[in-house]
């Protein structure tokens, strides 16, 4: 792993677990962060998005999506360099959507910075959301942990 995707991969990780300290802290009432896969760089980018998503979807509140969509343009950068695990074999177009949504997660971060009106967001947030939807399907959720 070269020194500049390690040092993305330790970011990634590190905002990936700021994103579920927002979400503890925005009071989703949604509960719980979205369930892991073994495919870590998939869970960070699932979180940030759900952490957006969730708060714009429910309670028309993109204060999350402010503040979390540079990040999660850089964990979608990180993921698309990563290797799927053996538990999550790619489908053939699976590299070309992931190209997409990381294109799409640029853009969302593009518009936050910015300063683009809510609605702009929005729309762009539910194309990021759609895109992932396909995408995150490769890798199914592993068995629950007890706390």
């Amino acid at each position: 792993m070269s020194g500049t995707v390690r040092s993305l991969f330790l970011m990634t990780m590190l905002l990936g677990s700021t994103a579920a300290a927002q979400h503890e802290r925005h009071g989703q009432g949604h509960g719980n962060m979205p369930p892991a896969t073994s495919w870590k760089e998939l869970n960070t980018v699932h979180n940030y998005l759900h952490l957006s998503h969730h708060a714009a979807m429910m309670d028309k509140d993109l204060t999350p999506t402010r503040n979390s969509a540079r990040a999660m343009a850089n964990a979608a950068e990180v993921w698309a360099k990563s290797t799927a695990p053996e538990a999550c074999p790619p489908p053939a177009d699976f590299t070309t959507k992931l190209e997409d949504f990381v294109g799409k997660t640029r853009s969302l971060a593009q518009l936050v910075e910015g300063q683009a009106a809510d609605a702009e967001l929005k729309t762009a947030l539910d194309g990021v959301h759609d895109a992932f939807r396909d995408l995150h399907r490769v890798c199914p959720p592993g068995p629950k942990h007890q706390h």
